[in-house]
């Protein structure tokens, strides 16, 4: 029998787990019930540590009831981000924690911009991050400066995947990827004047690994819950975006990538050292390969909204299951009737870096009905793919010459067809959406040394892909409707400003 990896998933709605062999087929699969996100106030996004951990226990008790757990021989774990947690010297949590939809701390997001120029804060971390609200740097000001009791107990910052490595290993440790905002990817530590600048202590970051190094085992007091064996080495893993682009098929110059979950990842990769791009996130893989990417905020969470709201689902996956069918019988070319959709529903990420935008129908009609509104949620989506993956392609100088998609998203055949059309470029759309599992379990093969590298690895477990070639007409028709798309935000930006204004005045 063949050894296996077990990949956790923590999503920003839901834990799903696999147990995966080296050659990328999936042995037990496992998924949680969804945990809440509360949001006492507007733009707050908080979660429970706790549900995070009962979620991943479900998980790893499916799954040791689907294969025999003397089989794995690592664990590597990957989880949204970028969401903070405290913690007290104990390893126990300080509350709640913000997740990466929060965005209550955009005051500090500006100061930061303020203080800091763009300059210094690439030479601090390494790379060229903007400064906002969902950023750690912001965050710890607001908890800082909001919550004193609590600051004053504080000893260390970490994400989600690394609460959960902590519950496994008993240690508090963290990745060059997913503290990106406070460490130096090149060094793995912080730039103390950075942190001096901003009044961040230095010492609430842990101790910190590349993503593919073994960070410590399980121990015995997490069995009883977990139903895994001590003595698992655990991989350090990443933020899901990260394990989602490395696992998502893509390897070679030019080859993108569309990671549809609750957010959109798009990017691709290129040669040598990462580029300085503003607006843009580029990070060192390989000596031969970094990669460039972006991120819309409301991709899936747009549908989701649209399902729990429009159409009144309980049940989201019931519902992507049940319009699948749907979506798929629609025609390529896009109507002439139906509304364009700005997914900004909670802020937007790239490439306008907005928490202030807000979701837009453009164009709404009486004669448009729920399945139009739906059409026009998921063209929404694509177009902000196709802003991204333009605005990387156009300072790069590189067009991409397919587009490896995965994630939930990509289960939709025609979502699919309508991604292809929308962008221009053929899309490659494996047999497994699982992509964050994949790079996740790559990780752990590079870290227990039974791989090269991680992108060597994860191309070992992609298998089979199908591919969508875009239909002109289409395209034509979309290309349209997308400089329309583009043309809307800067025409209501000032607005959103105002808007968040009253908000505010409202909250005080």
């Amino acid at each position: 029998m063949s050894d296996l990896i077990l990949a956790v998933d923590l999503g920003t709605n839901k834990c799903r787990a696999v147990a995966m062999d080296g050659a990328g087929q999936i042995h037990a699969r496992a998924e949680s019930p969804n945990y809440p996100t509360h949001r006492p106030q507007d733009g707050w996004a908080e979660q429970d540590p706790q549900d995070w951990w009962e979620a991943m226990c479900v998980c790893t008790n499916q799954v040791a009831l689907q294969v025999a757990t003397e089989r794995l021989i690592g664990v590597a774990i990957c989880g949204h981000g970028p969401s903070h947690l405290l913690l007290d010297g104990d390893g126990n949590p300080l509350g709640k924690a913000l997740t990466w939809q929060d965005t209550r701390a955009g005051l500090k997001a500006e100061w930061i911009n303020r203080e800091l120029s763009d300059d210094a804060r690439y030479k601090a971390l390494g790379v060229h991050l903007p400064s906002t609200a969902n950023m750690g740097p912001s965050k710890l000001l607001w908890l800082r400066d909001n919550l004193p009791l609590l600051w004053e107990r504080a000893s260390a910052v970490v994400l989600p995947k690394d609460y959960l490595n902590l519950k496994l290993t008993g240690l508090v440790t963290s990745d060059r990827y997913s503290l990106k905002s406070l460490v130096n990817s090149h060094r793995l530590k912080v730039d103390r004047s950075y942190a001096r600048h901003l009044g961040i202590d230095p010492c609430l970051v842990p101790k910190i690994f590349h993503p593919w190094q073994i960070v410590g085992e399980t121990t015995r007091s997490q069995e009883r819950q977990t139903h895994l064996p001590a003595g698992l080495p655990v991989t350090a893993g990443s933020i899901d975006a990260f394990a989602g682009i490395l696992g998502s098929g893509a390897a070679g110059v030019g080859e993108a990538f569309n990671i549809s979950g609750t957010t959109e990842i798009v990017g691709m990769f290129l040669a040598g050292p990462p580029p300085r791009l503003p607006g843009i996130l580029c990070y060192p893989l390989t000596h031969e390969l970094s990669v460039a990417f972006a991120a819309t905020a409301n991709g899936g969470a747009s549908v989701d909204w649209f399902g729990r709201t429009v159409s009144g689902s309980d049940d989201l996956t019931r519902w992507y299951d049940q319009i699948g069918p749907l979506v798929d019988g629609w025609p390529r070319k896009p109507m002439s009737t139906t509304a364009v959709f700005l997914p900004y529903l909670g802020g937007e990420r790239s490439p306008i870096w907005d928490s202030q935008a807000r979701g837009v129908w453009f164009g709404l009609d009486a004669n448009m009905d729920q399945d139009t509104l739906l059409r026009s949620v998921l063209e929404g989506v694509s177009m902000s793919v196709r802003h991204n993956l333009d605005w990387i392609a156009d300072r790069v100088g590189i067009r991409p010459k397919s587009i490896w998609v995965g994630g939930g998203g990509g289960r939709m055949a025609g979502w699919n067809r309508m991604r292809a059309d929308v962008t221009g470029v053929p899309l490659k759309v494996p047999n497994q959406m699982d992509a964050s599992a994949r790079g996740a379990v790559a990780m752990a093969l590079v870290a227990l040394g039974r791989q090269p590298d991680v992108l060597a690895a994860a191309s070992t477990l992609v298998g089979e892909a199908q591919r969508i070639a875009p239909d002109s007409q289409a395209q034509e028709a979309y290309s349209k409707r997308f400089e329309i798309y583009k043309s809307l935000y800067p025409a209501i930006q000032e607005q959103f400003g105002k808007l968040a204004e009253i908000r505010e005045s409202e909250v005080e």
